[in-house]
């Protein structure tokens, strides 16, 4: 490879593939007014509504809830975007035993970050999952 090439090469990969905090910034704000047609905040609580709940599988809803609870975590609601299995399973009402599965799914697809025995959002991630689920409500 020339360096010519080396260097167009570089730069398409920097402009198509890497991405910055600045990008994924740019995401999250996109994203907050698509997140007010799935979620809603309380504000006293910082407790997560997840919107049209019935149109949601299990993976959706712990999507949906750990986006809020990041959306709520980076406005100053709650104290910390993370939650343990046992919390997910109360807020979200589906027993502790049915979300292994998917906890594991959305931590191996990197969606959710797990340290220690707590889940939080992965940021990079919250515009292509805000969009996806929007999409699901609007196909319905």
């Amino acid at each position: 490879m020339t360096e010519e090439n080396s260097e167009e090469v570089q730069r398409l990969i920097r402009k198509e593939l890497v991405r910055t905090k600045e990008d994924i910034n740019r995401g999250i704000w996109e994203s907050i007014k698509d997140l007010k047609r799935l979620i809603t905040i309380e504000d006293k609580t910082g407790r997560i509504i997840i919107l049209n709940k019935d149109n949601f599988k299990n993976m959706d809803k712990v999507i949906l809830l750990m986006l809020g609870k990041f959306m709520a975590y980076l406005g100053g609601v709650v104290q910390s975007p993370e939650a343990d299995i046992q919390t997910i399973s109360d807020e979200i009402g589906v027993v502790k035993t049915t979300l292994s599965a998917p906890l594991g799914d959305l931590v191996k697809k990197n969606i959710l970050l797990k340290k220690d025995s707590k889940y939080r959002f992965n940021e990079a991630y919250v515009k292509e999952e805000a969009q996806k689920l929007l999409e699901k409500i609007q196909n319905e």
